[in-house]
């Protein structure tokens, strides 16, 4: 599923739209942006409040 998220960057003011690819699977999203050369990947956890959860540390 193709989308558009909204990026603010840490060295210039500003705030960016641009296309990202999303997949959904299971208990995550993940968010895979291509901005220019760079390539960020992002991971939102989407779990249940009532159950315990453990995040995996950040590498």
């Amino acid at each position: 599923m193709d989308g558009t998220i909204a990026v603010c960057d840490v060295e210039v003011p500003r705030v960016s739209m641009i296309q990202a690819r999303i997949s959904v699977s299971f208990n995550h999203i993940c968010y895979v942006v291509f901005a220019g050369e760079d390539m960020f990947f992002v991971k939102r956890f989407s779990v249940e409040e009532d159950e315990p959860h453990e995040f995996e540390p950040y590498p």
